[in-house]
């Protein structure tokens, strides 16, 4: 079978050597390259968008706007590529990195150094494209992947809230703030859950489908720049809240609306409940940014966030006056 590869790698001479290599013991499909983890993700987004096959992905760890690790943690959070082999191919053996590789869902590390280099390859192209069986990408309805792309995206911040949590473990309000924050976007997530088997493709016209990915692509990228600063840094309070307003800053309000009003008919009280507990989370984390610093960029934003949490409570106070009248 010919299948199709992505290799996202930054050195040009390491690109060239292992498309040559595995053309030269017999590899006659296609081979798509990246340089950057944004362009390997965009391109990706591309070829799901269009139901085209990457059967196998192999990356480097180090690349000029992340890791191999924003790869792999990337894709097994899309439920397009989810079941993708990757194999990180990277010249970083240090345990820890090898661990979280597989732990984010590696399916092989292998080290590429000086003269063993091609042997490396062989063994990669013997046994990942000679022998082993790939699963092909599923077919997934677009909307039932945008739920569990907002699924995950709940649990991705749930995550960021419980760490900016352990971060301030010596000041106890700023401790259960965070703690709470997590506990939402739980909850959150689970209401979400509430939809998987009642939407589909049809419920959504194809435009609203298009403007809620190209949300979400934010989201992730938002996510994704949070996830990198807390591995390699302590932010001091000022970056934490700013941290903060951006990821709630890349929800949309207009097409978070429009996609609520989608999901409404199917489950009004779920709706109103996602509704309401999105507005309860932008207005506490509003409200808590404002009582605890007074850098007038960081306010602004803080105030900008409480006035959209209160439109949306504006909002809600419409729907359930239109349940009642009902």
């Amino acid at each position: 079978m010919k299948i199709t590869i992505l290799h996202v790698e930054d050195e040009p001479v390491l690109a060239k050597l292992v498309h040559l290599a595995l053309t030269s013991f017999g590899f006659s499909g296609t081979i798509l390259s990246a340089d950057r983890v944004q362009s390997a993700l965009e391109l990706l987004g591309e070829l799901a968008h269009k139901r085209q096959p990457v059967e196998l992905i192999i990356t480097d760890m180090q690349l000029p706007d992340g890791t191999g690790l924003d790869v792999v943690r990337a894709v097994r959070a899309d439920p397009y590529w989810r079941l993708t082999p990757i194999i990180v191919l990277s010249g970083e053996t240090a345990p820890g990195v090898v661990s979280r590789a597989y732990a984010l869902g590696a399916n092989c590390y292998l080290p590429k150094s000086g003269k063993d280099t091609t042997k490396t390859l062989r063994s990669l192209y013997e046994c990942w494209i000679e022998n082993a069986i790939l699963p092909s990408p599923p077919t997934v309805d677009r909307v039932q992947e945008a739920l569990s792309r907002a699924v995950n995206f709940r649990a991705r911040t749930s995550g960021i809230f419980l760490r900016l949590a352990d971060l301030a473990i010596e000041d106890p309000v700023e401790m259960r703030f965070w703690l709470e924050r997590s506990m939402s976007e739980g909850n959150l997530s689970n209401l979400l859950e509430l939809f998987r088997h009642k939407i589909n493709e049809t419920d959504f016209p194809s435009a609203a489908i298009e403007r809620l990915a190209e949300m979400h692509a934010s989201v992730d990228n938002a996510l994704s720049a949070a996830e990198n600063c807390l591995q390699t840094t302590f932010p001091d309070a000022g970056r934490i809240y700013r941290m903060a307003l951006d990821l709630a800053e890349v929800m949309d309000e207009e097409i978070m609306a429009e996609s609520l009003g989608y999901l409404f008919p199917k489950s009004p009280t779920a709706t109103m409940a996602l509704k309401e507990r999105a507005a309860a989370h932008f207005n506490a984390l509003a409200t808590h940014i404002l009582e605890r610093t007074e850098e007038p960029e960081i306010r602004q934003r803080a105030e900008a966030l409480r006035s959209r949490a209160g439109r949306m409570d504006g909002a809600l106070e419409e729907d359930h006056l239109q349940e009642s009248a009902k």
